[in-house]
């Protein structure tokens, strides 16, 4: 019953191996087209990378063919094995008669070691008698007469065993067959072990583990007949032994470990029919010995490493049927050697290096394969007389064959399966293949067939078992015709067995047929890489896999796909594209489709991350900005402007950043683009209607009677400074050098806050504040006029302005006066004091506005290149183009003009006059008109408004004309301030001293300032560190420094009172700085004399003044003060007087009868000493001229 067992599980396990061939003949045969079209659909069919692929390809098609080779080979092995299990099975196992007790412990044993719980089949195993109850796999017979049994045969292959060879097998002396194929062996075979079995006959260990040398296999019995050790571990040399066993009929040594050569007493082998070498590591040449082995029937020795040629004594072997060397380094001309083999049915050479004439082929009637594919064969067999009709196969791909084929191919009419790819063959297909009875598969790919489609389709086309045809890679043209699948004649559809058919990379061109789907078995259709038209057809719905990419006419115009595809959500991604579209499968179908996305016009494709698009036109994301992919969408983050267009976008822009860190650029970083609100044109950076330049911000105009009310009062306040400076004395020393303080101070630190960022944002406040003194009217939003150039132009005319208004007001008032004199019938007397004066407001007026003028001239200039375009743009107007733009050209000749008109002449007016009128700078006339220049600094540097105007010019340069974010420009801007402290120090040219004090002050707090921004910015950039602490600080100091300014310029505003209130309000003071001293002194112990102190009061004038001062050297006790003034009104007072000593009271002062402080004016030039003790104050006036000089002074005054 086991050999029944035995040969059924024989018959399905060969079974299984011609299902395997049928698949591999449908599937895997095919593997080089089928890879490759994979690989085309995974790269999206680009020419290299499938040529790449192809190579790929081809090795895994070479692992394939090896695959399908063992398997051949193994159903070749398998029926000569099967032939000696015939012969097992009539031996039937002895069942009634108990096994001898020694050989059963010797089972028991083995169940033991060989985990015989674990096997996959152990029925009975341990269960009563091996022999009676039939343990799975062992075969008994009786040697005694029927006393006992002996175990005769153990067949336990695939069960899963695992272990290793026991030396207590040696006892089981009767054995005669040994199958433990197929499991899980290890370790080494005990010499000797099978030496006592005289009857062992079959030993079969293939597919085991077992490892060392083959020396065991020199102690086998006489009787063995087949040792099949394939498949195992096992190494060394060949045995020259095997030739001492007579009776050895089939050795198996393949995919072991040998090495070495073939013995030459190999052809000691008498009785050898099958002999395998296969797949070991032999080298060497194949010895001449083997002729001798007359029995031989196969021999096998692919995938060794051997030389040299076939010796020609294989011609001695007349029973020789197949004689495989694939894939070994043998060569040489085969012509001649198989004369004499007239049993030979199939030579298999793939992979070596044959050449020569292949006609030797033509005698030999029963051969069937030819296997000579990877050789070096230059010709196809010309069988003209003679040709071997039983030939199934002819496989030379590979080759260097040439020419056309031969049309005597066609007397060969067994052919099954012909390849002939992968040479350089020509010409069409010969008619004579219309000889095949039964033709199956056709390779001839990868040659040069230069042909129309009808040549190579019609000698085949009536094949009826034809299945595959492959003719991809070569360069047939031509289209699709009905009668290559319809006989018109016959009225019969032709190629209806056809499965695959691969015509891809040839020069097809034409619509895809509908009538390809009359050939109802197509599986498989491959027609990539042509030139073909059209739409795909909806009736090849039922072709399971279709290639059709890289025909570039091959399209829908709608971007439609037909009816039974669609996409699937799988994206494939192109190597050298930046999108990736999906994959096309069929609708309810199982189908395989590649088709280029340019049949549906890239309409489901989509962008890669960093790309945007749609269709498959996908651009790269411009630096900086964030594109998903899967579309058009991208985000350009805040404070960046797309260049050319917001639409379509290349590349990116810095914005400019605000001066509190804002940006007008998409400052909600929003997919939907935008300037903020109020923002337009390029870098977001020109004001819409409604809005005004507000430094690099766009602010709201003020509308309806807000606009009305602020540009009335900004009338009225020009209205009120006109006439203010007009009509004030210009020997006011200490209003004029306030009002030069805090309009320098607060015209560069308007300039700072426009140029530089980023400010904390409560500065924006000083911004709005300070803004009017640079003259930054674009807040009345007249029409355009307060937008560039316009607001350039009214800047540049706003001198001539001044001018023109003053010409008007002096006429008028001459005008009026002469018009009173008239009336009054008195003699009207020019008055050239008004002219004066005009002169002297022109010169202030120049002078406040040459610093706004040098910012509005500067800004014109500079000009950043767009490193893409090449085209340039104005830097602080980036709207606006330069170089051939019409506007830009009159605004630039307009700037170079007034450069020289304003920016150089207003220093150089100011130096002439100064220079020219050096000596008579205390003239009153001359005070009158340009007093203004030098009446707050001391004598000897009257000059010290040039340094002023420069410092005014290198400022408004290094922010102005240059980046004010460049190094060049922060060198600049530090020397400027720093020398301006400095000679400040040095020189401390105003005549008050509070004066020089502010001025240092200011300029160090422009400089703290200026040092900060830098570091604020920096800290922005790097985002290391925080920078509230900066903020906090500067802040506190620009605070401090902007009340201290406030309350000097509100006490210099008391010399515009009248002068019983400047007397009171001096009196306070002093009183309250006395308190203080006086207060300090308790505590300071090494305070020194106030008397002692020089220069303390902040109301003493500093050496030099250029008009000469009173000093008096009277100074009273304890608090005694001097304040000495130029006032025309106590002066008059003092000389009515004369040196009558006058008291006045207090209640004129401050109306308070009970004070005892009293006023005692004496002349010209009064002396005022305040005498301050614990019972009251006292003022008195002393007359410190004579009378004679009485007149003199009331004309000066």
């Amino acid at each position: 019953m086991n050999y029944r067992i035995l040969f059924i599980s024989l018959i399905v396990f060969i079974c299984f191996l011609n299902i395997s061939q049928s698949i591999k003949i449908n599937n895997n045969n095919n593997n080089n087209n089928n890879n490759n079209n994979n690989n085309n659909n995974n790269n999206n069919n680009n020419n290299n990378n499938n040529n790449n692929n192809n190579n790929n390809n081809n090795n895994n098609n070479n692992n394939n063919i090896q695959t399908k080779e063992k398997r051949e080979r193994n159903l070749i092995k398998y029926k000569e094995i099967e032939k000696l299990r015939k012969s097992f099975s009539s031996i039937q196992s002895l069942t009634s008669i108990p096994l001898a007790g020694n050989e059963k412990i010797i089972l028991e044993t083995l169940f033991s070691k060989w985990n015989g719980k674990n096997w996959d089949d152990n029925s009975n195993w341990l269960n009563g008698d091996p022999c009676m109850n039939q343990w799975y796999g062992i075969e008994c017979n009786s040697f005694d007469g029927g006393i006992s049994n002996n175990v005769i045969s153990i067949k336990m292959s695939l069960n899963n065993i695992i272990g290793e060879m026991p030396i207590e097998i040696e006892n089981l002396v009767h054995l005669q067959t040994l199958d433990i194929s197929n499991n899980n062996f290890f370790g080494e075979i005990p010499i000797g072990v099978f030496q006592q079995m005289n009857n062992l006959s079959y030993i079969s260990f293939n597919e085991n583990g077992f490892q060392g040398d083959l020396e065991w296999a020199n102690y086998l019995p006489d009787s063995i007949g087949t040792l099949w050790i394939a498949m195992n571990q096992f190494q060394g040399n060949i045995p020259t032994f095997f030739s001492k066993y007579p009776v050895l009929d089939l050795l198996f040594l393949e995919e072991n470990l040998l090495v070495g050569t073939i013995p030459p007493e190999v052809g000691q082998l008498k009785k050898i029919r099958l002999l395998d070498y296969g797949l070991n590591s032999i080298i060497g040449t194949i010895p001449p010995s083997i002729g001798n082995l007359s029995y031989l029937e196969q021999f096998w020795l692919y995938d060794n490493q051997l030389e040299g040629s076939i010796p020609l004594t294989m011609g001695n072997l007349q029973n020789l049927k197949l004689f495989e060397v694939t894939r070994n380094q043998l060569k040489g001309d085969l012509n001649g050697v198989f004369v004499n083999n007239p049993n030979l049915k199939s030579l298999r050479f793939s992979g070596n290096s044959f050449y020569g004439n292949l006609d030797w082929i033509c005698g030999l009637d029963g051969l069937r394969d030819i296997h000579f594919d990877i050789n070096k064969f230059e010709s196809l067999p010309n069988c003209v007389g003679k040709a071997p009709l039983q030939m199934n196969e002819l496989l030379l791909s590979d080759n260097l064959l040439s020419g056309t084929i031969p049309s005597s191919i066609g007397n060969m009419i067994g052919i099954e399966y012909i390849n002939l790819a992968r040479n350089q063959l020509t010409g069409v297909i010969p008619t004579s293949f219309h000889n095949f009875s039964n033709l199956n598969r056709i390779d001839i790919s990868s040659n040069k067939f230069n042909c129309s489609l009808s040549d190579i389709l019609d000698p085949i086309k009536h094949q009826t078992h034809l299945t595959i045809i492959s003719a991809q890679y070569n360069e047939i043209h031509g289209e699709f015709f009905e009668n290559m699948v319809w006989d018109g004649v016959s009225q019969i559809e032709l190629l209806t067995k056809i499965f695959i058919i691969n015509l891809s990379h040839n020069k097809l061109s034409g619509p895809i047929p509908e009538y390809l789907s009359w050939m109802p078995n197509l599986n498989d259709l491959d027609l990539s890489y042509n030139n073909l038209s059209g739409t795909v057809p909806n009736q090849l719905s039922y072709v399971s896999t279709m290639y059709l990419e890289n025909n570039p006419y091959l399209g829908s115009s709608d971007g439609s796909l037909p009816s039974f595809m669609q996409p699937s959500v799988i994206l494939i991604h192109k190597d050298t594209e930046s999108y990736a579209c999906p994959s096309i499968i069929g609708k309810g179908f199982d189908i395989r489709i590649s088709l280029d996305s340019t049949y549906y016009n890239n309409s489901f494709c989509v962008c890669d991350y960093n790309y945007r698009g749609v269709n498959g036109s996908c651009k790269q994301c411009p630096v900086d900005s964030y594109c998903p992919g899967g579309g058009n969408d991208i985000l350009i983050p805040s404070g960046y402007y797309p260049m050319p267009s917001i639409e379509n976008p290349e590349y990116l822009l810095k914005c400019i950043i605000s001066n509190f860190g804002y940006t007008s650029c998409n400052p909600d970083s929003s997919y939907n683009y935008t300037c903020q609100d109020g923002y337009q044109g390029r870098l977001c950076s020109k004001c819409v209607d409604g809005y005004f330049h507000k430094g690099t911000e766009c602010s709201v105009c003020p509308t309806g009677p807000q606009s009305i009310v602020i540009f009335i009062i900004v009338v009225l306040v020009f209205i009120a400074l006109f006439l203010f400076f007009v009509m004030t004395d210009p020997k006011r020393s200490l209003p004029s050098s306030t009002r030069k303080t805090v309009m320098y101070y607060y015209q560069v630190f308007n300039l700072l806050l426009s140029k530089l960022s980023p400010w904390p944002s409560f500065f924006s406040i000083f911004y709005s504040g300070s803004s009017w003194l640079n003259f930054s009217f674009g807040f009345l939003c007249i029409n355009n006029l307060s937008r560039w150039p316009n607001l350039f132009i009214v800047m540049i005319c706003l001198p001539f302005a001044f001018l023109v208004i003053s010409i008007v007001f002096i006429a008028s008032m001459q005008l009026f006066h002469y018009i009173k004199s008239s009336l009054n019938g008195v003699d009207y007397i020019f008055n050239k004091k008004l002219i004066y004066s005009g002169i002297r407001v022109n010169l202030l007026a120049l002078n406040f506005l040459y610093l706004p003028l040098c910012i509005y001239i500067f800004q014109n200039y500079p000009c950043t290149k767009d490193n893409v375009t090449g085209q340039s743009f104005m830097s602080f107007f980036p709207w606006q183009e330069c170089g051939d733009n019409p506007t830009h050209n009159r605004i630039f000749s307009l700037t170079v003009a007034f450069t020289i008109i304003y920016v150089i002449g207003i220093p150089l007016l100011f130096a002439i006059l100064l220079f020219y009128n050096r000596k008579r700078l205390d003239n009153p006339m001359i005070l009158t008109m340009i007093g203004s220049i030098y009446i707050d600094y001391r004598k000897s540097v009257y000059w010290y408004e040039l340094v002023a105007l420069g410092r005014r010019f290198f400022m408004a340069v290094s922010l102005a004309l240059i980046d004010p974010k460049s190094s060049f420009s922060i060198f600049v801007v530090l020397l400027v301030i720093g020398s301006s402290i400095i000679s400040q120090i040095i020189f401390k040219p105003y005549v008050y001293r509070i004066s020089n004090y502010s001025e240092t002050i200011g300029n160090s707090v422009l400089l703290f300032s200026y040092v900060c921004i830098l570091i604020l910015s920096s800290l922005a950039t790097t985002k290391l560190y925080d920078s509230q602490g900066i903020e906090i600080i500067l802040s506190v100091v620009v605070v401090i420094y902007t009340i201290l300014l406030l309350l000097l310029f509100l006490f210099s505003l008391k010399y515009f009172l009248p002068t019983k209130w400047q007397t009171v309000i001096d009196y306070h003071i002093i009183k309250f700085i006395t308190w203080v001293r006086v207060t300090s002194s308790k505590f300071i112990s090494d305070i020194k004399d106030f008397n002692s102190i020089d220069g303390d009061d902040s109301f003493e004038t500093t050496k030099e003044p250029i008009f000469e001062r009173t000093v008096s050297n009277n100074l009273n006790v304890l608090g005694s003060f001097e304040l000495k003034r130029r006032n025309s009104q106590i002066n008059s007072n003092c000389n009515n007087n004369n040196n009558n000593n006058t008291t006045i009271s207090a209640k004129q002062l401050d109306g308070d009868d009970n004070n005892n402080e009293k006023i005692t004016p004496n002349g010209q030039d009064c002396l005022i000493s305040l005498s301050i003790d614990n019972s009251g104050a006292n003022f008195s006036s002393e007359n410190n001229n004579n009378n004679n000089n009485t007149e003199e002074s009331n004309k000066n005054n």
